[in-house]
């Protein structure tokens, strides 16, 4: 015994089944539609670190600029501001600071530029290099990688 047994009809014709189709698909899109606008809204925001290599492949005699941008994202003004540059493998990798590493006064969503240069040390072995850039801007701690890659 099931429930049309007894005549029962829901009362929805095709075309309202069509109607409600419409209206969730409409729905659907508008929603969509919502969650690409933050996407796009959250990648459009400064990052807090943004880190640039001149290149990312250099060969064991060459040296390469890093470009970090510290922009402060924190809502209040920062300062004595340090910036920690490092090489996951410091026996492999040298890092030196052509600017300042400590920005006096960041204040609130502006930002700076600092440089450093890059460069093996002695003849290392091909691969993959790591460098790890740190930071703390009004008690908030933020980090960011890079990966250089060192041809034979």
């Amino acid at each position: 015994m099931g429930i049309y047994d007894d005549g029962y009809t829901p009362g929805f014709t095709a075309a309202d089944l069509g109607k409600y189709a419409k209206l969730l698909a409409v729905l659907f899109l508008l929603a969509a539609a919502y969650y690409a606008m933050g996407q796009v809204n959250e990648a459009l925001k400064p990052q807090p670190l943004e880190i640039r290599l001149e290149k990312e492949k250099i060969k064991p005699s060459e040296t390469l600029l890093l470009n970090v941008k510290v922009t402060n994202t924190t809502g209040k003004d920062a300062s004595e501001v340090v910036l920690l540059v490092k090489a996951r493998d410091e026996k492999s990798i040298n890092i030196t600071p052509l600017t300042s590493k400590i920005i006096k006064s960041l204040p609130a969503n502006e930002w700076r530029q600092l440089d450093f240069l890059v460069n093996p040390i002695g003849s290392i072995s091909p691969g993959g290099y790591t460098i790890t850039v740190e930071t703390i801007l009004s008690d908030q701690k933020f980090a960011k990688s890079a990966v250089v890659t060192v041809e034979g």
